[in-house]
């Protein structure tokens, strides 16, 4: 490297430090960035747990529910087990990549949603979601198999440069346009004579920043301008090419009047034939497909495509008289309840579900689990899941008796610092039935405590207890097996007389427990 070039890499780096500090002062990107880093550090560990990864997305409440909606759309129903009602379900059968994927996608649009010229945005949103759909739809080459859910962020994250800094620096990103239109300039050197970077680096520097895997973001780099493709010999050249493909397609088709259509198809065909694989029959059914996921997509995040000249372009070449079509030739052969309707019953309008629904979907999931995989570790995830949503808990805690039966550990848990807590949540077993925990497991029955200061329960609370949390009210729930108390959850929120359980919701809540002993008699056999 010459002395120009290391010069240039280094303006670069602190154009781009100076850059991600600015974003650091919007108050919203800190926690964008948190929570984008977190799912993809977990989602690319094959050490990590689904409870890890559920308990990151069930930090956010609308983020849950929107990708449950999601989760359940026609595309991911094909998955199979029925309908996805919980997180924790939802990664055992889509998978990390899928969920994740999902997850990133409701980020990046609920974000991008908070701004001023949101249609420019949700324009330029559309056009990246549509890029990721086709790049999912278009993994024939034998390297992209199964790895649809990889080429969908890939396509997705491409222009993820040009996306934040048409948010964080709207007046600087239309003066770059201005030097594009005006000089006739490429975009990306009058990015790099704007921001000092160009939008491709800053793109790729936020991908690294978020903890993005490395191939999936040389799946984000740009191809060569112009020409012929050869075929991928790895899969992370394989990435970058149908991340190419698809995003090209979605330019010049957006780009171009309808009459001129043919022609693009024609040379979009020509440029990727040989890379891969491809002729103007199959784009035409990547686009066909892509479309009406879009549709589908769009209708979950309540996006009206009418009022997007991008959606109305596409739809136009996709062959779709109206987007209603589109999207119901999506969910051809799968009855409403599996996109519609999160849990079966009533929703609100935001499409959150009551503490009923989650508890009454918690059950059907553990039931599925059960009968599809007998996979009892996950079954019990899922009722600590849907306790925790149910009754908006601040944490909850599933803890078991020791191989010794003298001690009860947690095992797993979900809220604010979980980890932590489980491991400090221990108790010793066989003590008198002196303090409310003890007498829960002796007699096997479900204690609520409203408030641990009550002059009448305090000295009932024990220390080690008050030692690890400042929570007020809690439940317990004992599970026993053959009269004796085998594992115990524990729900806690941190104001007095805040935990409050119906009579219905006991019920529910007993039935769930209930479903849970069936996978602890199948783990203990």
């Amino acid at each position: 490297m010459s002395v120009s070039q290391a010069g240039e890499k280094r303006a670069g780096q602190e154009t781009f430090e100076f850059l991600l500090r600015r974003m650091r002062l919007k108050s919203d990107f800190p926690a964008l960035s948190d929570s984008v880093a977190a799912i993809n550090r977990l989602a690319s560990s094959e050490e990590e747990s689904v409870t890890k990864l559920a308990e990151v997305v069930l930090k956010d409440y609308a983020l849950t529910n929107k990708l449950l909606r999601l989760a359940n759309a026609a595309h991911y129903h094909q998955f199979g087990g029925g309908r996805i009602c919980t997180v924790s379900r939802a990664i055992i059968v889509l998978g990390f990549d899928a969920v994740r994927n999902l997850a990133l996608t409701v980020l990046l649009f609920e974000h991008l949603e908070n701004q001023n010229d949101v249609q420019a945005l949700k324009e330029s949103f559309l056009r990246a979601s549509m890029a990721g759909l086709i790049a999912r739809a278009s993994c024939q080459h034998p390297l992209l198999r199964q790895r649809g859910e990889e080429a969908y962020i890939c396509a997705l994250f491409h222009d993820l440069g040009r996306l934040l800094a048409q948010y964080y620096f709207p007046e600087e990103y239309a003066e770059i346009e201005k030097r594009r239109m005006g000089q006739n300039m490429n975009l990306e050197a009058a990015a790099l004579q704007v921001l000092g970077i160009s939008f491709e680096d800053l793109g790729l520097g936020i991908a690294r920043h978020w903890g993005l895997p490395e191939n999936l973001i040389h799946g984000m780099r740009r191809l060569p301008s112009g020409g012929h493709l050869e075929a991928p010999t790895t899969t992370a050249e394989a990435l970058r090419l149908v991340s190419g493909y698809a995003n090209e397609l979605c330019d010049a088709l957006a780009a171009e009047p309808s009459r001129q259509w043919e022609s693009v198809l024609d040379k979009i065909a020509d440029r990727f034939s040989a890379a891969l694989a491809i002729d103007r029959r199959r784009i035409e059914g990547h686009l066909e497909k892509a479309f009406s996921a879009l549709c589908e997509f769009a209708s979950l995040l309540h996006i009206d495509l009418a009022h997007s000249p991008f959606a109305r372009q596409i739809a136009r070449c996709a062959g779709a008289t109206s987007f209603d079509e589109a999207k119901e030739e999506g969910h051809a052969g799968l009855p409403p309840s599996a996109y519609l309707d999160l849990v079966g019953e009533a929703a609100d309008e935001e499409g959150v579900p009551s503490a009923e629904d989650i508890l009454a979907a918690g059950i059907r999931d553990i039931s599925a689990i059960l009968l599809e995989t007998g996979a009892s570790a996950d079954a019990l995830r899922i009722m600590l899941e849907s306790i925790y949503r149910a009754l908006a808990c601040r944490r909850v805690v599933l803890a078991m008796r020791d191989g010794k039966g003298t001690q009860m550990l947690g095992r797993f848990g979900l809220g604010p610092e979980a980890e932590g807590f489980v491991r400090r949540f221990r108790f010793p077993l066989g003590a008198p039935a002196s303090d409310v925990f003890q007498l829960a497991l002796a007699r096997g029955v479900d204690i609520l405590i409203s408030d641990v200061e009550d002059a009448h329960i305090a000295d009932k609370i024990p220390p080690w207890w008050r030692g690890i949390t400042s929570a007020k009210t809690f439940l317990l729930l004992p599970l026993v097996l053959s009269g004796r108390a085998v594992a115990l959850v524990y729900a806690e929120k941190e104001k007095a007389h805040s935990l409050v359980l119906s009579e219905r919701l006991h019920g529910l809540v007993k039935a769930l427990r209930n479903q849970a002993l069936l996978a602890l008699k199948s783990l203990r056999a």
